[in-house]
Parts: C-alpha cells; sequence; structure tokens
C-alpha cells in the first residue's frame, strides 16, 4: 500500500463480517485481522473504527504503513485493470492500423475513380503491347521449331475470319492515325 493519510485510510471498503453468538455482535476485517465484539452492532461498529485507527496510528508509529494491506475489492480491480491493460493497447493498435488501410484503399479508389479511363486504357494498351512484344522476342530468342511456326501460323489464319469484322470497324481509326503521322 502507498503512504495514505488516517482519512484516506478510515474510508477505503474493507469487508466487514458480523456475526452474533449469545446476544453479542462479533464484527471481523480479515484482510487487517481486526475482530471487535459489543452488546449492539452501533457499538460494535464504533469499536471497529476505533481498532482500524489504533492499527493505523501503531504503524504509522513504526513508519510501516506500506505493509498495511489494500481491500481485496481494490486490490482484485487494480489486477484486473493491470492485466486488461495490454489488451486494449493492442485493440488500439489494430483500429488505428485498420483505419489507415482503410484510409489508403479510399484513397486509391478515389485516385482511380478520378483519374480518366482514356489514361487507364492508354497505360492497359502500354501494358498488353510491352508484354506481347516481349513475349514473342522470347520466342523468337528461343528456336522456334518448324512445328510450332506451323502452329502458330495456323493459329492466326483460324483467327482471321473471326477478328476480320472488327477490323473492318476500327479501319477509319487507323486510317486517321496514319493520314496524323503522315502530315
Amino acid at each position: 500500500m502507498q503512504k495514505i493519510d488516517k482519512a484516506e485510510f478510515m474510508g477505503l471498503p474493507y469487508i466487514v463480517e458480523v456475526e452474533k453468538r449469545e446476544g453479542r455482535f462479533f464484527l471481523v476485517i480479515p484482510e487487517l485481522s481486526l475482530v471487535v465484539s459489543a452488546d449492539d452492532i452501533a457499538t460494535a461498529f464504533e469499536a471497529l473504527d476505533r481498532a482500524k485507527q489504533e492499527l493505523f496510528e501503531k504503524h504509522q508509529e513504526l513508519d510501516r504503513l506500506a505493509d498495511l494491506p489494500m481491500p481485496k475489492k481494490t486490490v482484485a480491480r487494480a489486477k484486473l485493470k493491470k492485466s486488461l491493460m495490454p489488451f486494449f493497447i493492442k485493440a488500439a493498435t489494430v483500429a488505428v492500423v485498420g483505419a489507415m488501410l482503410i484510409g489508403a484503399a479510399n484513397i486509391s479508389i478515389i485516385y482511380t475513380l478520378q483519374t480518366s479511363p482514356k489514361k487507364l486504357a492508354l497505360y492497359a494498351n502500354r501494358v498488353f503491347t510491352k508484354n506481347f512484344v516481349a513475349e514473342f522476342d522470347r520466342l523468337h530468342r528461343e528456336e522456334m521449331t518448324p512445328e510450332k511456326k506451323a502452329q502458330i501460323r495456323a493459329a492466326i489464319r483460324s483467327a482471321i475470319p473471326i477478328l476480320k469484322p472488327y477490323a473492318q470497324e476500327l479501319r477509319p481509326l487507323f486510317e486517321t492515325a496514319l493520314e496524323d503521322s503522315k502530315s
């Protein structure tokens, strides 16, 4: 127990056990090992207060107030608070990190939505073209067997009828691009 004054000590919530035996009241504070008795309950409580004061004064004379035990409820509450503190710190940390992740995701989504679709399409086109060309370079660097070359040609031939209608619809776009590059 930390050093406290007499008024604080007298106000601490110690548990008092009351027993009535043969017309006498016995009051006990187990934490302080105090026992008093009286014929009526009011007198017994007054005697208990006096015994508590005397105990405090004796410990004060010896400068041993720290040896006085705290009430069990107070000690239990302090232990509970101490044991739950790491949980609350971890929970707060998780909440802060979660909020930061949600905020970062929100900023990313807002940026994506604000970026024009044209820029996104151009970026996707660059990535696709780069990957497509890189894959063809890789195939060219490795020795292609005649069977592989024949398979690729067959795949392109079979894709032409499927792609031809789309190519015809896109022809004006390519013609405009060619005219712009010539001028």
